[in-house]
């Protein structure tokens, strides 16, 4: 579920099971808009993400796949190691660098909740 007034993103299954409310920029509705219309197959299911080529085209894209994804963007770009918690730490890093009050960074890292 997406909240673009209030920029967030709901994330109802996340890995271990939980939830998570994400803040996101404007951007981010922008660039998923673009994906929807340019990139994603049409598919009978309500995911969002999912795999764009081989076989397995349209299906809901896992977190296996995205791992794969994160290992071509590793080898193209050179580094070391990427990975989605390394992502979700350096965006919460960017955002105190970018003047977010640190009571506010450490709320996101909460959002975080059981389903």
């Amino acid at each position: 579920m997406t909240s673009p007034g209030e920029l967030r993103v709901f994330i109802s299954e996340g890995k271990g099971g939980h939830q998570r409310l994400i803040p996101v920029s404007a951007q981010f509705f922008s660039a998923v808009g673009d994906y929807l219309d340019r990139e994603r197959p049409p598919v009978g299911h309500d995911r969002l993400f999912v795999v764009l080529r081989g076989p397995t085209r349209g299906r809901r894209l896992s977190a296996d796949g995205l791992d794969e994804i994160l290992d071509g963007v590793r080898k193209r770009t050179g580094l070391p190691k990427l990975t989605c918690h390394q992502l979700r730490h350096t965006c919460l890093t960017r955002l105190r660098e970018a003047g977010m009050a640190l009571e506010a960074v450490q709320a996101q890292k909460l959002l975080s909740f059981r389903s």
